[in-house]
């Protein structure tokens, strides 16, 4: 994806080819454009009396239990303090296993 986006560059110079050669002293670059999205992974072990994808029966799914509140300090950028940016577009994407 970065090759393809054009983001990578070694000494400057744009590189766009998986496999390119570069100089093992090459300095290498990513340059995202500021509004590009960011991506994180998160993982839940979902207990018993959720369901995996929408509520039903009564039972919450799983992916109500991502809240700010219980999350490991520090595990991701300060940018997501608030898993209010996590809204109900990325949650459809969550695989709960």
């Amino acid at each position: 994806m970065y090759l393809q986006s054009g983001w990578v560059f070694a000494d400057g110079r744009k590189i766009t080819m998986l496999g390119s050669k570069v100089s093992s002293t090459a300095q290498i670059e990513i340059r995202k454009p500021p509004d590009t999205p960011v991506k994180i992974s998160l993982i839940l072990n979902k207990p018993c009396g959720f369901v995996s994808a929408q509520a039903e029966h009564g039972h919450l799914p799983a992916a109500s239990l991502l809240t700010a509140n219980n999350r490991v300090p520090g595990s991701f950028d300060e940018q997501f303090a608030s898993l209010d940016s996590l809204n109900l577009r990325h949650r459809k994407k969550l695989a709960v296993i």
